[in-house]
């Protein structure tokens, strides 16, 4: 008995708790049954497997690991992009003062 897998696309919000900043990603998801009636799912974006998005994603905005998942996509405005990313200050290196040797 051959196992049959059903593969459908899935799109997915999340919202960071931390910062509020939220993000829209679509997966393919492939679904199974083994023999003894277990259900499986595997997720992938771009033919690249991924982990589940409701096991523990970061903020790509402040990088909280506070992240919640929702499949109820169609809350989401499509025209309000996700907030920036937070830039990190640039640090340069201070100039010493030119120190001359005259013998």
């Amino acid at each position: 008995m051959a196992l049959q897998a059903t593969v459908e696309a899935a799109r997915f919000r999340f919202t960071c708790r931390r910062c509020q900043a939220w993000w829209c990603r679509e997966y393919q998801v492939r679904r199974w049954q083994d023999l003894d009636g277990t259900q499986f799912e595997f997720y992938e974006q771009y033919g690249i497997p991924m982990p589940a998005p409701t096991s523990g994603i970061a903020c790509p905005a402040c990088g909280g690991p506070r992240v919640t998942a929702d499949t109820r996509v169609g809350v989401v405005p499509p025209s309000a992009p996700p907030p920036p990313a937070r830039a990190r200050p640039v640090h340069r290196r201070q100039r010493l003062p030119l120190v001359r040797w005259f013998p």
